[in-house]
């Protein structure tokens, strides 16, 4: 099972909650306080009344959740993964659909644990970004990786699906959609696992080469996170990112001295080395 969770004070979640309603039947199987929970095959859509950025642990709530009489026994189960509808912020005003991992590789000023990588989920969340690409053909905007940031924590695998990037972008019912038609049509299928380094907020190298089919992508540590906490950062990576192989640089010829022992830490570790130009 993979759960969806929305949130009640945030627009764009709860377009984008519309939209999967509004897409497909779905079954009401129980309630969680006064906000129904539904499923819909192995999708089960949640939605909280609190900002989910600082609700840590957000499985544990699903004991809480009510079921109805003819649910079957054993109440909701535990999910193999999380997706989090929500919205994207950018100061710059840029038009964009985004996916990513959670956590922080150092501060944690947007919620999360400092210094800590919840799961990602490399296979799940490329296929999602490559879904949205798919659904917003025509769309005035771009569909792109960010790295990894922010919270919740969790200790499930765990991604954020996200409309920018203000007010009018969080109320546009076709960004909405585009985003709720890619999580209904994601589809996984075997790729190699890398994790990513270098680049800013915004990762167009491992964005085209997971668009490509050529990975699957977990957690990503910008050039920040890597002067934060050096080497350490493939140590991180590795451990929340199950079943990585590879670790692709996106870094310009001025940064690959201060990488270079980032790239040897990658080595070390037996992951093949890829500079993504």
């Amino acid at each position: 099972m993979r759960l969806i969770v929305a949130c009640e004070v945030d627009p764009a979640s709860v377009n984008i909650r519309t939209a999967l309603l509004g897409m497909t039947p779905w079954r009401e199987v129980g309630r969680l306080g006064p906000s129904p929970v539904f499923e819909h095959g192995e999708l089960t859509l949640l939605t909280l009344s609190e900002e989910h950025l600082y609700l840590d642990g957000v499985t544990a709530l699903l004991p809480q959740v009510s079921v109805l009489d003819d649910h079957p026994p054993g109440g909701i189960g535990r999910p193999e993964a999380v997706i989090y509808a929500s919205r994207h912020r950018s100061a710059a005003g840029r038009k964009a659909l985004t996916v990513h991992p959670i956590g922080n590789f150092a501060a944690a000023d947007f919620g999360g644990r400092p210094g800590q990588l919840p799961p990602s989920a490399p296979a799940l969340q490329s296929a999602l970004l490559r879904a949205l690409r798919e659904a917003a053909t025509g769309l005035p905007r771009e569909v792109s990786f960010e790295c990894t940031h922010h919270g919740p924590w969790l200790d499930t695998p765990a991604c954020y699906i996200e409309v920018g990037s203000d007010e009018s972008g969080w109320q546009d019912a076709d960004a909405a959609a585009a985003v709720a038609r890619a999580i209904l049509t994601a589809r996984q299928e075997p790729r190699p696992v890398a994790v990513g380094f270098g680049g800013g907020h915004y990762v167009p190298r491992f964005t085209d080469l997971a668009v490509k089919g050529r990975y699957d992508f977990g957690h990503m540590a910008a050039s920040w996170a890597l002067e934060a906490v050096g080497p350490r950062a493939v140590d991180m990576a590795m451990a929340a990112t199950p079943g990585a192989t590879h670790a692709v640089f996106q870094t310009r010829s001025a940064e690959r001295e201060a990488t270079a022992d980032v790239l040897a830490r990658a080595r070390d570790r037996g992951l093949v080395v890829v500079q993504a130009d």
